[in-house]
């Protein structure tokens, strides 16, 4: 089985997306091949310490370019700290689909820690696999169950688009481009999910896929919404959702395992190691105490949350 991991990035976000990156060399262990897709700029140079590692342990990364962003031209929205690069996750897909039995793509600001079943995977029929996403869930249902739809009459699954697994023989990319724009577009105007939505790419591609995606493990894309709970201890991916990112290192909100992590990541780029001080540990754990009452609501959330993935997989098992 052909695999691919990819992630996209334009000039800016590199910095962030080096070490994500990195994290994906140092943690695989199946055969895949990683690529990096780069939203109007040349992207790295060979001598980059991100290239140089793929080579050096057998997974050369791939650059692709993207040499137009057709949702920039035409002013599409996006928070502060999301580029519009986001819109181009769909033009990554598809352009792996046509190359690969399956595609795993991941946003920039996710660390991998542990090597993932990809192969493994049952889509039941479904062209994508994805997590919730549980800070919407939370948004909108105080049990973090479900995202919350107002009377458009979508589907109230709600997937986070930062990391999606797709199975290339089920999914016709090129017919659903039209459909994923539409859905862009529409979305500008009017969010089927949230009339305050601030969401860039996400929702359109909920509405392009509704009750065609299969949930993967919460672990696969743990949101720092639930920061210093034991699923973000657990993760075998951490998404850093939201403008605080995991560069630089900060003292209250890195544990030991990250800070080991970004440590191990910059030697392996040829990077200065970033400063850590033996007092670190105490402010984490400071920070934790502090922040009681918010870890247990979310580790209520994703226990309701596993057991929606449980009910969700068996109902779509039984459709078949």
């Amino acid at each position: 089985m052909s695999v691919a991991i990819a992630m996209i990035t334009d000039q800016k976000g590199y910095a962030l997306a080096r070490y994500a990156l990195a994290s994906v060399l140092l943690s695989q262990t199946h055969d895949y091949t990683p690529f990096l897709f780069v939203d109007r700029w040349d992207g790295p140079t060979d001598e980059d310490g991100l290239l140089r590692l793929g080579r050096s342990i057998g997974r050369p990364v791939e650059v692709v370019k993207f040499d137009k962003n057709i949702f920039g031209q035409l002013g599409y929205k996006t928070r502060p700290h999301v580029s519009l690069a986001a819109y181009l996750k769909f033009d990554a897909l598809q352009y792996l689909s046509k190359r690969f039995d399956r595609a795993l793509y991941a946003d920039t600001d996710m660390l991998f820690y542990q090597p993932l079943d990809i192969s493994g995977i049952d889509f039941h029929g479904n062209p994508i696999g994805a997590v919730y996403d549980l800070g919407e869930c939370l948004l909108h249902d105080v049990q973090g169950v479900e995202a919350q739809c107002s009377s458009s009459g979508y589907a109230r699954d709600y997937f986070n688009s930062g990391l999606m697994l797709l199975d290339c023989a089920h999914v016709e990319f090129e017919a659903l481009g039209p459909i994923y724009e539409a859905h862009c577009e529409t979305h500008q105007f009017q969010c089927p999910y949230d009339d305050n939505c601030a969401l860039s790419d996400q929702c359109a591609f909920n509405m392009t896929f509704e009750n065609r995606w299969t949930p993967l493990p919460l672990t696969w894309n743990v949101q720092s919404i639930t920061l210093q709970t034991d699923l973000w201890d657990q993760a075998a991916i951490r998404h850093y959702t939201g403008p605080i990112k995991f560069l630089p290192l900060r003292a209250r909100r890195a544990d030991k395992k990250e800070r080991r992590l970004i440590a191990t990541l910059a030697t392996a780029l040829g990077d200065a190691r970033p400063t850590i001080w033996p007092g670190m540990g105490a402010v984490y754990w400071a920070n934790a105490l502090r922040r009681a009452r918010a870890r247990a609501k979310m580790a209520r959330a994703a226990q309701i949350t596993e057991y929606t993935i449980v009910a969700r997989r068996e109902a779509i098992a039984n459709a078949r």
